[in-house]
């Protein structure tokens, strides 16, 4: 139908809306009748135009929100279902209509949302915008055009920046102070499920927690809350008013740098959880000693409470705690000034031990392991990076972990040894891995570690591994590592960012990319490959057609000239390869005067950024590698409570208890009926009523000081009671 457009910008502004399809068909009307009418599809409305006498009038204005279905009656009948009605149309069977506006809706929409397509509409090619953060943007503007408003350009321009960064959490500070909506931003940003974390900063003046608890009883996305620095009075509002939501999108809640958790905090998350909500709870940095009979009763009784997270929290004089923890499925004490060899002998006299995943990270090992010990066969994730240990330790933990069950996902990286240098504890441990038969291992971190024959032998037996990340580690000899990577037939996924000793690269590339047919993800990150060594990684992926996704940014000596062979192979490639964009190498082009604004935004395009899908295994650890949350951070030591003694009070009460006067300690009723209960270690400091200690300090002598021995000689008491005797003895003469 070749009639002339009308002119739109009387009935809206295409420079704040901007117009995706503009055409002419018929609509069916009752009766069998037709009229022509005008179909504008925009990125938030579906117009509809009427025409009477050549005059254009504006019939409706459908929100993307509001279609209902879309659907082929037959080659050129179409029927676009609204809420508000039903538009049936003839239309050419070459114009691809219904597609069009699937692709665009789709666009702005959850998956909860999207139109219901009959299957003549071929939707498969129409590619998902959800997992790009571009869609943000465009889901905000369409939600507040949907109220009626338009946003700020500089609000935008602030919005562009926010979502460029690519993080995987909201901060409600920042995009308060940027000057957002917060509601509709907080709902524009389900669209990218990777943004999964609500950060929830102190504000005098600012009341998130009122929006929170408008918006999280409909969040479909949203899975942890973070609490910084305070714990105001409406966080147990919007705890109590959630827990009636059945389907609720939240599973943790963690506090970050709270300096005092009491039991009134924890109370209304027990009963979220009690009512049947699971969750698992984090604390970081935080000082606990108010909230722990709340916390080990909730630990204890609770089986919806599905971990507990601590991190540089004071644990070291905490059995109760340490002991209930232990029955949980998930946890993590990382940095917590523990004993690891404790945890472990406790956890081998846990009856029906239900733990699938335990972090120990950047504690102590050096106490001997008893060698009855073992995991549990629900164990299906040993952590334990940055921590201190015997070489004896260090290689039961592995042993142990190698030998569990089939789907173990280990991490011993960046280890120290007590009074031995790395290279020669090494040295030990390779020589015993020939007494660890059969591993049984999925996934291994190995970073921060040198590698030798003997290690990559062990790692040809491990036949089920799919992960391994060599990330800070030393491969000097790259056939053993070949002969590894050809064995290993169910491989998928592989870390060579940040590598020692990047002049292997080149090497450790051919492998990679020739010898093996499994390996389908490839991290290369923050390694010093020059013009080169780049030059033959491009080849060699040109003609690789397994890898799907690879990770590559902070090439340091790679030129742009050389990166551009990259961006051609990126144009050319027939298959789907997903790239991350390497945003630190081209800000280094654009410094260089290589790249300007226009030209990034040009290439950007042509990067597909990877993703994890949570249907492939060890997704986790994937979507950890895109996020740069490496094995390397960095955890705070816990703040050691103040020392403590008993008041006058309980002290005449231990004195006539049935006690030992000596032994002035009485144990925590709760922590004793725990440890009665199930029979674990002897007692070490237990909880009692305390008031602080100010310890003297004693000043040491200095001896041979000429200011002291003046002071001694002329101004001492001494020196000052034998002048007064003097003197007495010289009246009494006289």
């Amino acid at each position: 139908m070749s009639k002339k457009s009308p002119d739109l910008t009387k009935f809206f502004d295409p420079s704040t809306e901007n117009v995706v399809k503009t055409i002419w068909v018929q609509q069916i009307i009752q009766g069998g009748n037709y009229k022509n009418i005008f179909i504008a599809i925009t990125d938030y409305f579906i117009r509809i135009y009427t025409e009477t006498d050549g005059d254009i009038q504006q019939a409706n204005a459908h929100k993307h929100l509001d279609i209902v279905g879309l659907d082929a009656l037959d080659e050129i009948t179409l029927r676009i279902t609204f809420k508000s009605e039903i538009v049936t149309i003839l239309a050419d069977s070459s114009s691809n209509i219904l597609q069009i506006i699937y692709s665009t809706v789709t666009k702005v929409l959850l998956p909860d949302e999207y139109p219901k397509c009959s299957p003549a509409i071929n939707i498969k090619n129409i590619q998902n915008s959800r997992f790009i953060f571009s869609a943000i943007k465009m889901r905000y503007c369409a939600l507040l055009a949907w109220q009626g408003n338009t946003p700020d350009k500089n609000v935008l321009s602030s919005l562009d920046r926010y979502v460029n960064k690519k993080s995987n959490f909201i901060d409600m500070g920042i995009i308060s102070d940027y000057g957002f909506n917060v509601p509709v931003l907080l709902n524009a940003f389900q669209h990218q499920p990777l943004i999964s974390t609500i950060l929830i900063p102190h504000r005098e003046k600012t009341d998130f927690y009122e929006y929170l608890i408008d918006f999280l009883p409909s969040s479909k996305t949203y899975k942890t809350l973070i609490i910084v620095e305070t714990i105001p009075e409406k966080f147990e509002a919007m705890i109590l008013a959630i827990n009636p939501c059945q389907n609720l999108s939240l599973k943790c809640i963690e506090f970050l740098n709270v300096k005092e958790i009491t039991s009134k905090t924890i109370a209304p998350i027990h009963k979220l959880i009690k009512d049947g909500h699971k969750l698992c709870l984090k604390f970081t940095n935080c000082f606990i000693p108010k909230c722990e009979k709340s916390l080990i009763q909730l630990m204890d009784k609770q089986k919806n409470l599905t971990g507990i997270h601590m991190t540089s929290v004071w644990l070291k004089d905490s059995v109760a705690i340490k002991t209930v923890a232990l029955r949980l499925k998930n946890l993590s004490l990382r940095g917590c000034n523990i004993q690891i060899s404790e945890i472990l002998s406790i956890l081998s006299k846990v009856p029906a031990s239900k733990l699938k995943t335990l972090d120990l990270s950047n504690n102590s090992c050096i106490t001997p392991i008893n060698d009855k010990i073992s995991f549990p066969i629900t164990i299906r994730k040993v952590i334990m990076n940055h921590v201190n240990w015997i070489i004896r330790n260090f290689h039961k933990v592995f042993s142990l972990s190698c030998n569990a069950n089939r789907d173990v996902t280990l991490s011993l990286s960046y280890a120290t040894f007590q009074d031995r240098k790395l290279e020669d504890a090494m040295k030990e441990f390779f020589n015993l891995l020939g007494k660890t038969t059969s591993p049984t291992l999925s996934a291994l971190y190995w970073n921060g570690f040198p590698t030798d024959q003997k290690f990559f032998q062990f790692l040809q037996k491990a036949i089920n591994i799919k992960f391994v990340s060599f990330s800070d580690s030393q491969i000097k000899n790259v056939r053993y590592f070949q002969s590894f990577i050809e064995s290993a037939k169910l491989l998928n996924t592989i870390d060579i960012h940040s590598l020692s000793d990047s002049k292997k690269i080149n090497e450790i590339m051919k492998v990679v990319l020739k010898k093996s047919r499994t390996i389908q993800r490839l991290d290369i990150s923050h390694n010093d490959i020059n013009d080169q060594s780049f030059k033959k990684i491009v080849e060699l992926l040109s003609s690789n057609n397994n890898i799907q996704q690879i990770l590559l940014d902070d090439l340091k000596n790679v030129s742009f000239k050389e990166y551009q062979q990259f961006l051609n192979l990126l144009e050319s490639r027939c298959t789907n390869l997903r790239v991350s964009f390497p945003r630190t190498d081209f800000n280094r082009f654009k410094e260089q005067k290589a790249l300007n604004n226009d030209k990034i935004h040009k290439y950007h395009k042509l990067f597909n950024e990877p993703f994890a899908d949570p249907a492939i295994q060890h997704s986790k650890e994937w979507e950890n590698l895109i996020l740069q949350e490496y094995q390397d951070i960095k955890i705070d030591d816990p703040i050691e409570p103040p020392q403590i003694v008993e008041d006058d009070e309980d002290s005449r009460h231990s004195i006539g208890s049935n006690h030992s006067s000596n032994s002035r300690h009485t144990p925590d009723k709760q922590a004793l009926k725990i440890l009665q209960a199930k029979g674990p270690p002897s007692l070490q400091k237990p909880v009692i009523k305390k008031k602080v200690k100010f310890d003297l300090v004693e000043i040491p002598q200095i001896d041979n000081d000429p200011v002291i021995q003046q002071f001694n000689n002329h101004y001492s008491i001494n020196y000052l009671m034998k002048v007064l005797e003097s003197i007495t003895n010289q009246s009494n003469v006289a």
